[in-house]
Formats: structure tokens, C-alpha cells, sequence
């Protein structure tokens, strides 16, 4: 599938690993939620394309990351990669 951003078909698959959190100085104390995407990116305009895993998207959408304290940020990472058999 052709980039949506310049239509160059010169693309490649990535892992990602980042965390998300929401803006502002307001949420600098929430925890923030670690995802481990699958990423197309396009070599040609950097446009990079991925979908939020299920479990850190149910998250995100209870209200971010405040579901879950610091210290429960690499277990959720252990379960992510459980589920999808990662190694």
C-alpha cells in the first residue's frame, strides 16, 4: 500500500518501542504506558504509520496510564510480549 502522505510505495516494517502519555505540564506525574508497535515506515518522507496494541489501548482509553502505578510498567511490557509470543 502506497504512503498516504506522498504515495512513494518505498517502505519498510520496524519495531518501535515508546511510551505514551498525555501533554501538558498538568500530567507530568502520570505514569506513562509502554507500547511495542509494529511500524511502516515510509523511507522516502518519514512518515511513520502503527497501531496501538489492544491491551495498552483498553489503558489509555480508561484514562491514559493512571490505571497503572510505575511500577507495574514492566510487568504490563512482560504480559504485552507474552501475548504476542516476542521473546
Amino acid at each position: 500500500m502506497p504512503c498516504t502522505s506522498c504515495g512513494s510505495v518505498n517502505q519498510d516494517k520496524f519495531i518501535g518501542e515508546m511510551d505514551l502519555h498525555r501533554p501538558g505540564l498538568k500530567n507530568i506525574h502520570e505514569p506513562i504506558a509502554w507500547v511495542f508497535p509494529e511500524l511502516v515506515v515510509c523511507l522516502d518522507c518519514g512518515t511513520a504509520k502503527f497501531v496501538v496494541p489492544e491491551a495498552e489501548l483498553r489503558l489509555l482509553a480508561k484514562g491514559g496510564a493512571t490505571a497503572y502505578g510505575p511500577g507495574k510498567r514492566l510487568e504490563l511490557a512482560n504480559q504485552t510480549k507474552e501475548q504476542t509470543g516476542a521473546a
